[in-house]
């Protein structure tokens, strides 16, 4: 009976230690996220400070940090502090050292910084690494696309591709590219490639054309390009199609 009682003793004052951590552990968290809600708060307002101030404080601790390194890193960026970038880099990479958002973020790093044969250096090793993977390939240009960062962006999709040897593949995200870049002629290249392969989309590629060709040299342009296509591929009808399509716009005009 005694030694029951001594038991029931002990496993009560486990549940109660348990109880207290629980909840300290519990409130340290709600007092990170408010902190955390609150930096975004100030940076949303424009006061990266008082920002960086909190993503500092909230830094100290590990579990923090997936939370806030975006903001946190790109606020050091904005405010020029170099080493402590180069430092939260450095103490990410070594938990995750695969993670491709990182990798290219030591390339902006150095782009920020001023060094650009070295952001090259380091942008170019990460899309060699991944030329095989459209995935991974198509999550690069995203990152660098997202950054405005175009011709980048579009060295990514392309490097794969030819690696690949598949000149259809990412048509839609290179028009786009392209598209931002103000490249129309490629633009158009690469929506024909990919109407080639969807006769489905025609219509849509047409609207596309529709609104980003909006001179007369565009569109003569865009119809000695369908000629041309006419000719070397009299069997593929949706050549035949736009090239009616364009004649006709140009008469609207």
């Amino acid at each position: 009976m005694h030694s029951t009682n001594t038991l029931l003793y002990f496993l009560n004052n486990i549940l109660c230690i348990i109880s207290t951590v629980c909840f300290f552990t519990h409130s340290l968290q709600a007092q990170n996220l408010q902190d955390i809600q609150l930096a975004n708060e100030y940076l949303l307002k424009g006061d990266k400070k008082k920002a960086l101030e909190l993503y500092q404080n909230l830094s100290k601790s590990e579990v923090n940090t997936p939370l806030i390194y975006n903001n946190y890193f790109n606020t050091l960026l904005d405010e020029s502090q170099w080493e402590e970038a180069q430092n939260l880099l450095k103490r990410v990479s070594r938990r995750d050292a695969t993670n491709i958002q990182y990798q290219l973020d030591q390339g902006l790093l150095n782009m920020r910084m001023g060094d650009m044969a070295k952001a090259e250096r380091q942008f170019r090793g990460v899309m060699e690494d991944y030329r095989l993977n459209p995935s991974q390939s198509k999550a690069i240009s995203d990152y660098f696309t997202n950054r405005q960062l175009f011709d980048y962006a579009i060295e990514a999709l392309d490097g794969c591709r030819s690696t690949l040897g598949n000149t259809f593949l990412f048509s839609m995200d290179m028009a786009m590219l392209y598209r931002l870049r103000g490249d129309k002629d490629k633009m158009v290249n690469e929506y024909l490639n990919y109407v080639t392969q969807s006769s489905a989309s025609t219509q849509y590629v047409k609207n596309v054309l529709q609104a980003f060709l909006t001179r007369p040299d565009e569109l003569e342009s865009l119809e000695k390009n369908l000629y041309e296509k006419v000719q070397r591929n009299p069997d593929m009808e949706v050549y035949t199609d736009l090239l009616i399509w364009v004649t006709l716009q140009q008469k609207n005009f």
